[in-house]
C-alpha cells in the first residue's frame, strides 16, 4: 500500500515537472496575448480555445483568472486604454483637451485596427478603465465644465471618434479585398465625382474638419446653457 501511494504521488508530480520553465499564466499575460491574437486573426475568429492554444494551455485554465470570455474582452479594452493618456492642461481650455483626446483615440485605432471595435462597442467595466474615465472627467472639470457639460462633451466627441474610426476601418478593409466589382461606376455620377475625396489620403483632413465642427458647436452649446 505504501509503495502504491509513493508511485501515485510520484506520478502526480510529473505534470508539475513537465510545466517547469513555462511562463506562468497571469491575468496580464492573458490580456496581452488576447490583444495580440485579435490583431493577428481578427475579432470574429477569436475564441478562448484559440487563446488557450496561443498561451499553451487548455481554454478552461483561463477561467481560473477570468470568469468568462466577456471578462477577457473587457481586459483587452483595459489594456488598450493604458495607451491613452489623460489630456494635459492646455491654456486654450477644454476644447483643446478634447481635441487631444480625440486624436489620441484615433491613433490608438491605427495601432489596434482589429481590436478597437471592442472599445467602440463595449462599456468600460474594469477598475482601471473606469479610473481612466474618471481622470478624463476630472480634466474637463478642471477647465470649468459642470458634470452635465462634461458628459455631453465627452459623449459627443467619443461618438464622433467611434463613428469615424469604424468608418475608416471599413474603408481599409474594403480596399484590401482583392476581388470586388468596379466602384463607383458611371451609373452613379455624383458618387463618382466625390470618390477621389473618399480615399485614405483625405482621411486626416476629413477627421480634423469634423472634429473642429463638433468642438465649435459644443463651445456654442455650453455658452447657451450658461446664458440660461
Amino acid at each position: 500500500m505504501v509503495k502504491a501511494q509513493t508511485t501515485s504521488q510520484a506520478s502526480s508530480k510529473k505534470p508539475k515537472a513537465s510545466r517547469k520553465g513555462k511562463e506562468p499564466l497571469t491575468r496580464d499575460r492573458i490580456a496581452m496575448t488576447a490583444l495580440d491574437l485579435i490583431e493577428k486573426i481578427g475579432l470574429e475568429a477569436f475564441s478562448t480555445r484559440r487563446l488557450g492554444a496561443a498561451l499553451g494551455c487548455e481554454a478552461m485554465a483561463l477561467y481560473n483568472h477570468y470568469p468568462s470570455k466577456d471578462a477577457v474582452l473587457d481586459a483587452v479594452v483595459e489594456r488598450m486604454m493604458r495607451k491613452l493618456t489623460v489630456p494635459p492642461h492646455d491654456p486654450r481650455g477644454w476644447p483643446e483637451r478634447a481635441r487631444t483626446f480625440a486624436r489620441s483615440y484615433r491613433a490608438l485605432s491605427r495601432m489596434h485596427p482589429h481590436a478597437i471595435p471592442l472599445a467602440a462597442t463595449r462599456r468600460f467595466n474594469t477598475t482601471q478603465s473606469l479610473t481612466f474615465l474618471d481622470d478624463v472627467f476630472r480634466a474637463f472639470s478642471e477647465d470649468g465644465l459642470s458634470p452635465k457639460e462634461t458628459l455631453y462633451v465627452f459623449r459627443t466627441v467619443a461618438n464622433f471618434c467611434n463613428g469615424t474610426v469604424l468608418d475608416e476601418l471599413a474603408g481599409l478593409a474594403r480596399a484590401s479585398t482583392p476581388e470586388q466589382p468596379e466602384w463607383p461606376s458611371n451609373k452613379h455620377p455624383h458618387l463618382l465625382a466625390v470618390a477621389p475625396f473618399m480615399s485614405p489620403t483625405h482621411a486626416d483632413d476629413v477627421f480634423e474638419v469634423g472634429l473642429s465642427v463638433i468642438l465649435d458647436g459644443l463651445v456654442r452649446q455650453v455658452g447657451a446653457w450658461r446664458m440660461g
